[in-house]
């Protein structure tokens, strides 16, 4: 994205984490209708964990076991009550995925420098990662089509614990820019800057 398409909030957002001698050579934002795509088989999963639940609980109350009524959490009710409001908030937190994707892309700010990538996120608060040369070990570039896609120059590896037999497994994410217009164009400018630059 030239800088005279860049709308001036997200200029100003980025122009606050230069630095002295820092030049800003390329900014741009994730596409948010393709950052909503990415978790649609998430919301739909939500759908029917939503459905599921909501199936059982009536069940629940034809039964006879105690329901969210008129005195919803007195006695055993409200177990039941909680374990309610439990599996509908993970449903309905579920189903919202791509609605959060979308409103977080448009709180996104990705930009290069001539001296590290930007990310600039955050839905609430506001957060700024930088990767530099030294960080920047590769370049990967995924074209989804009318040319847009991802471009992937860091992962992080972390190991999360579980209280089950299972004990601990390691997840990676990917670090890059997503969702952004001519990713090829950008991976072009990230081998000249970082790539070719150490070499």
């Amino acid at each position: 994205m030239k800088k005279d398409e860049v709308p001036q909030a997200i200029q100003d957002a980025v122009e606050d984490q230069l630095m002295a001698g820092e030049t800003l050579l390329w900014v741009g934002q994730p596409n948010p209708m393709r950052m909503a795509r990415r978790h649609l088989l998430t919301a739909g999963f939500g759908v029917l964990w939503l459905a599921l639940a909501m199936f059982i609980f009536s069940g629940f109350g034809s039964n006879g076991f105690p329901t969210m009524g008129p005195r919803p959490f007195s006695g055993v009710g409200s177990i039941f009550s909680i374990v309610q409001l439990v599996f509908i908030g993970v449903g309905v937190w579920t189903i919202s995925t791509p609605l959060r994707d979308y409103l977080s892309a448009q709180k996104t700010v990705y930009a290069i420098t001539n001296q590290r990538a930007i990310i600039i996120a955050g839905l609430l608060s506001q957060s700024a990662k930088s990767y530099g040369a030294k960080q920047i070990e590769f370049v990967e570039t995924r074209v989804h089509g009318n040319d847009q896609g991802d471009v992937i120059f860091d992962r992080e590896t972390t190991i999360r614990h579980s209280s089950s037999r299972s004990g601990s497994r390691r997840v990676t994410v990917e670090i890059g820019f997503f969702g952004i217009e001519h990713p090829r164009q950008v991976e072009a400018l990230m081998l000249q800057r970082f790539i070719h630059m150490e070499a």
